[in-house]
């Protein structure tokens, strides 16, 4: 998404969150989905101030409403890793990540492509605090059943692809991560 998009899209995200809350209230579930959406733009704008509370709000709606071992709850909890893990709060996300992961196995099952999207996002926190060995090891994981799910071209796929090149180039097997870039088409992250 380009900055204008993303700029553009930004009201339309609001007003969507403001009509699900007049309309469903502030508390249902899919109000929690708008929380999500507009909290991924924000991140995606690198306003991680911004999202981290839309992101908390949503994750206290779906335990609320879905209950804590929902796979939207899941969701939430790994939507509010990510951006508490790119805003240096690691030790946070990791808790959160594993416990995500956890209600993804339980309420999905290890091999479902959203807890292995989980996973993925781990294995970069894994690798981005030295790591790289557990994060191998997810991201292995989770590129498998990306491919398997979605193919190679998908961007999960691909995501997990990459977490894994550059685990396996902070082990110095940086010919097997350039074979693995070349073959998933991605470039170093």
């Amino acid at each position: 998404m380009g900055q204008s998009s993303e700029g553009s899209a930004r009201p339309l995200y609001e007003r969507a969150l403001a009509i699900r809350e007049k309309a469903l209230g502030p508390e249902h579930s899919d109000t929690a989905v708008s929380l999500n959406n507009l909290a991924s733009l924000l991140q995606a704008q690198a306003d991680l101030a911004g999202a981290r509370p839309l992101y908390e709000r949503a994750l206290a709606i779906h335990e609320k409403v879905l209950g804590p071992e929902h796979p939207h709850t899941a969701i939430s909890l790994g939507n509010l890793a990510r951006a508490m893990s790119e805003n240096c709060y690691s030790s946070d996300a990791e808790a959160l990540f594993k416990r995500a992961i956890a209600i993804g196995e339980n309420a999905l099952g290890h091999r479902h492509p959203l807890t292995q999207r989980c996973c993925s996002h781990y294995a970069r926190l894994l690798l981005n605090t030295g790591r790289p060995t557990d994060a191998l090891s997810y991201a292995q994981s989770a590129l498998s059943i990306h491919e398997a799910t979605s193919g190679p071209t998908h961007h999960w796929t691909k995501d997990s692809a990459r977490v894994m090149a550059d685990a396996l180039d902070a082990q110095g097997r940086t010919d097997e991560a350039a074979e693995l870039r070349a073959q998933y088409g991605i470039d170093g992250s």
